[in-house]
């Protein structure tokens, strides 16, 4: 039997809810956009991306764009 911590499913809400657009992290990231718009959404799967994700500090929530 294994013991394994669940992590949390990351999701494009997921990134938002931290303050990343998905565009602004693909390139903090070094990742093509299109290619981690995939993964999150359950497309594609890549260790590598999700793990550089999860890697990304939280940025303060600000108001609206406008």
């Amino acid at each position: 039997m294994t013991t394994e911590t669940a992590q949390e499913r990351i999701t494009p809400q997921w990134l938002l809810a931290r303050g990343w657009y998905i565009t602004e992290a693909a390139k903090a990231i070094g990742r093509d956009p299109s290619h981690v718009r995939r993964v999150l959404i359950g497309d594609r799967e890549s260790k590598t991306i999700t793990e550089l994700l999860r890697a990304l500090p939280e940025k303060e929530l600000t108001g609206q764009r406008g």
